[in-house]
């Protein structure tokens, strides 16, 4: 991961899935951080 003026540096995003009811997490899911939050769930759709 970069950014003008600050070090590149290695990154991991967590990505959960809650239950709208009692916001349970229900899912993780981890990627790289130069993944787009909407990208994993986009991807599971057909699983």
């Amino acid at each position: 991961m970069s950014r003008e003026n600050k070090q590149e540096m290695f990154c991991y995003l967590e990505h959960r899935t809650t239950d709208m009811k009692f916001n349970i997490i229900t899912d993780v899911f981890v990627t790289s951080g130069n993944v787009h939050d909407s990208v994993p769930y986009l991807c599971m759709g057909g699983a």
